[in-house]
This record gives structure tokens, C-alpha cells and sequence, in this order.
């Protein structure tokens, strides 16, 4: 695969790229706010915490990976959301199940 194939199957509109970087910008500076408040400051167990840090590392990783030749303009934005909500779910409750209390 030439390069000229990759930017031609990838490239993205002025609008689509001003919308990615806004999103970006608003993950970016809103998560911090998390931190405001008391009970997420508080670490309740080190070992949930340092499961949760690994799994989203290697899970992040192998979806990066897996999915980095798919084509998600075709994906419908229901099925792509219930996919990532059904995702969240999965390692949330392998996470619980894994952590003892």
C-alpha cells in the first residue's frame, strides 16, 4: 500500500479535523476537573488501581493495533456506541471480579 492510498482513504475535511481537535481539547482540559472532588482523589485500594492502569494499557493497546486498518465510516454511530458502552461494561466487571476486596 503506497502512501498516496493511505491519504486518500484517511483524509478528513477541514470541519472533521476542527471537530477532532475541540474534542480532544475538551477530553483534554474537562478530565482534571475530575480530580475536584474528594472521593476520586481518595485511592481506595492500590492494587484495583494499578489492575484498572493495566488493563487500559493493554486493552488500548490491542484495540489500537487491531483496529487500525478498519474503516469506521461504514459503522453505525448506535452500533459503534452500544460496541463501547458493552466494552466498558466487560472490563468494569473484569476488573471487580479480578480485585479482591
Amino acid at each position: 500500500m503506497g502512501r498516496s492510498d493511505y491519504n486518500a482513504r484517511f483524509s478528513l475535511s477541514a470541519d472533521e479535523r476542527k471537530r477532532i481537535r475541540r474534542s480532544f481539547l475538551a477530553a483534554f482540559v474537562g478530565t482534571p476537573w475530575l480530580l475536584f472532588m474528594e472521593s476520586v482523589r481518595r485511592i481506595v485500594s492500590l492494587d484495583a488501581t494499578g489492575t484498572a492502569v493495566g488493563l487500559g494499557v493493554f486493552l488500548g493497546s490491542g484495540a489500537a493495533i487491531g483496529l487500525a486498518d478498519v474503516d469506521f465510516r461504514t459503522v453505525n454511530n448506535v452500533t459503534a456506541s452500544v460496541a463501547t458502552l458493552g466494552f466498558i461494561v466487560a472490563g468494569t466487571t473484569a476488573i471487580w471480579l479480578s480485585v479482591p476486596d
